[in-house]
């Protein structure tokens, strides 16, 4: 991991952000073939989940006619489109995040849950 990070997680936002990356500042070479692989991966992921949607319909025989399972591929592209739209995003989102704002946001989220668990366990039946 760069800069001897663990993978932790309750620290998954800023640690993802950081293997994207490859290095604590920018992004290297090796950040940006990972960054490819995983942009490759959840596209294959998506791609794969709304195409067996729509084969499955047909192996099932849901979708009989051409012109059900030509309506039901305008469906099946649609929730891909959305879904491969909502992965990307997500891939940006952790690939331009400040790691160290991150890592605090989580840290104040770890001491509050630690408070919580705290208060419960001594209010116990």
């Amino acid at each position: 991991m760069p800069g001897g990070t663990r993978w932790d997680d309750d620290f998954a936002a800023s640690t993802l952000s950081l293997v994207l990356r490859g290095q604590s500042e920018g992004i290297s070479i090796a950040g940006i073939a990972i960054s490819l692989f995983y942009l490759l991966g959840i596209s294959a992921a998506v791609y794969h989940f709304a195409n067996g949607l729509w084969t499955s319909a047909i192996t099932w025989g849901l979708t009989v006619s051409q012109a059900a399972q030509r309506r039901w591929g305008v469906i099946c592209t649609g929730v891909g489109a959305v879904l491969m739209l909502m992965a990307w995003s997500a891939l940006i989102g952790f690939l331009t995040v400040d790691p160290d704002a991150a890592r605090g946001i989580e840290a104040q989220g770890e001491a509050r849950h630690a408070d919580a668990s705290m208060l419960s366990g001594s209010e116990g039946p």
